[in-house]
């Protein structure tokens, strides 16, 4: 599955990573620069049907009780990411946003930070393309 993140002095992503699959998975999460060089690799772990929150930049001091447990997981993808990749097995979705965090570097669930919906796509051409609507 691919995708664009964005993190830099103003943008972050954020990831919900959902295993509805009985046993624990472990998904890759790769990131590519503009002439498709890997530059950024993680494997994150999702136990069996539980969830794992992702984000580019660090959590407020005194997040809400739901982003504290299980605790985030920070990817950091950086100004060098210019797209990304899931390797999602069976049972494991993902849904995603990026926000807008202008100067503080950090995302803050309380705050309204103005998230905008990931697209993901099978074919990593198709995430640059705009999503065009053919009804009214």
């Amino acid at each position: 599955m691919y995708f664009v993140p964005t993190d830099n002095d103003a943008t972050a992503t954020v990831l919900y990573l959902y295993n509805t699959d009985s046993v624990t998975h472990t998904i890759a999460l790769r990131g590519f620069n503009y002439d498709g060089a890997m530059v950024y690799a993680q494997n994150i772990v999702v136990p069996a049907t539980s969830f794992r929150r992702l984000t580019s930049d660090s959590i407020a001091a005194a997040p809400p009780p739901s982003w504290a447990t299980p605790a985030p997981i920070t990817t950091n993808f950086t100004d060098f990411v210019y797209f990304a990749s899931l390797s999602l097995p069976k049972g494991v979705k993902v849904e995603g946003y990026t926000l807008f965090n202008p100067g503080t570097g950090t995302v803050d669930p309380r705050s309204d930070q103005g998230a905008v919906p990931l697209r993901f796509s099978t074919d990593p051409a198709a995430v640059f393309l705009p999503s065009v609507q053919n009804t009214p």
